[in-house]
Formats: C-alpha cells, structure tokens, sequence
C-alpha cells in the first residue's frame, strides 16, 4: 500500500500517453508545473528481462507520486520518496524505452479548483531485452474478486493460479493492476490488500503477459 489519499485527475496536458488518470476519488485538473524539474531517470541494471531504473527524488515528496511509463503505456506507479524501482518481467525481444513523471495532489475540499501538478515527462532510457522463443502470453487469471475490507479504505484481491504453455504454473507472475491501470504490485500472491479495486494479470518467464483479470 502506498497511500491512503486517493484521487482521479483529468487533463488535456501533453503527458505521456495514458497519462490522463492518475487515481481515484476526487476529481482535479492536472497541468505540467515548470517548477518541478523532470526526473533524471537512468538505468541501474538490467537481468533477464527484469529492469532497474533510478533518479533523483523531488525534494518535496509529500503527497507525490511517480508514474513510470513503458512505450507510452503505463507501466508503474510508486511513491516518491523513492529513489528507483524495479519492472519486473517485461516483455522479451522488445526495446522498451522508459519515462517517468511525479504529480503533487492538494487534497483540499474548500479549494476544488485546479490543484493536481505535475513534472514534465523524463528524458527517456532505452533498453532492449533479448528476443525470447515464447510468444505466448499465459491465460488470464480466473475468478479475480477486489473485495472491500472493514477498514473502509482498502480492498482485498484474490484469484485463481493461471496455467501457461511454457512457464509452470509454480512460476507464472502475477502482478496487480490498479484501477489508475498502472502496476502496484509484481509477483504478488492471491489475498493481496491494495488501497483501490485492482485487477490481476498473469505474466509468464518470457515477459508475455495475459489481459487483466
């Protein structure tokens, strides 16, 4: 869980593609604040098909968040007290070129006008990843519940074990996608509790992934 504010943004800015919602609850106008310089995103290491990305965290993290994008498709999202993330399982044989914006939310009732800010998108990173023979994404997940728990605030999310071709169902991935449409978690276990409804995908050795359940 990386919070327990919760926001849903709507923008015309430029932002990366599929920037456009950010969250969940709330509604706000979002617009690119040159105050707040880009991240300095760089690679850290790459293993597998497994990547680690780095940067400079804003000074000011509170209330922010780091939203990693994967050829313009959401990919990541984690708070921005953080330094780095690790992408998981990405997809063999492809060139994944990497961006990342952070956003500030001003959760104040009295002022509802504009009050969500973002950076401007991140010099992008490059990094191709060894084609793989596997090509086939495993099946969806069966039976993906995001059931709401008594604490008012969080869900908890449970499936049942995927099967792949290749992959045995002991190594199959299962991260979680959140209703922002970003991952929250990688290799996540059925009974996850998430701060929002998720859905679950399953991802196989070769990186393929299967739609979200």
């Amino acid at each position: 869980m990386i919070g327990r504010r919760k926001f849903l943004v709507t923008t015309s800015t430029a932002l990366p593609a599929g920037a456009t919602v950010l969250g969940g609850g709330q509604t706000a106008q979002a617009s690119v604040d040159p105050s707040k310089p880009p991240l300095n995103v760089r690679v850290a290491s790459v293993s597998g098909n497994t990547v680690t990305l780095t940067w400079t965290p804003p000074a000011n993290n509170n209330f922010w968040w780091i939203y990693i994008y994967d050829n313009d498709a959401k990919e990541f999202i984690i708070d921005a007290g953080k330094s780095g993330a690790t992408l998981k399982r990405l997809r063999s044989g492809t060139t994944h070129t990497f961006t990342a914006i952070y956003g500030e939310f001003t959760d104040d009732p009295k002022h509802p006008g504009p009050n969500f800010n973002v950076s401007a998108p991140s010099a992008p990173v490059q990094v191709t990843l060894r084609a793989n023979s596997d090509t086939r994404p495993p099946a969806v997940p069966g039976h993906v519940r995001s059931e709401p728990q008594g604490d008012g605030s969080s869900f908890l999310t449970t499936w049942d074990p995927s099967t792949d071709d290749v992959t045995p169902q002991a190594r199959i991935q299962y991260d979680v996608v959140n209703w922002t449409g970003f991952t929250q978690f990688y290799g996540a276990t059925s009974g996850t509790t998430d701060w929002g409804p998720a859905g679950v995908r399953a991802v196989d050795e070769a990186g393929n992934r299967s739609a979200v359940g």
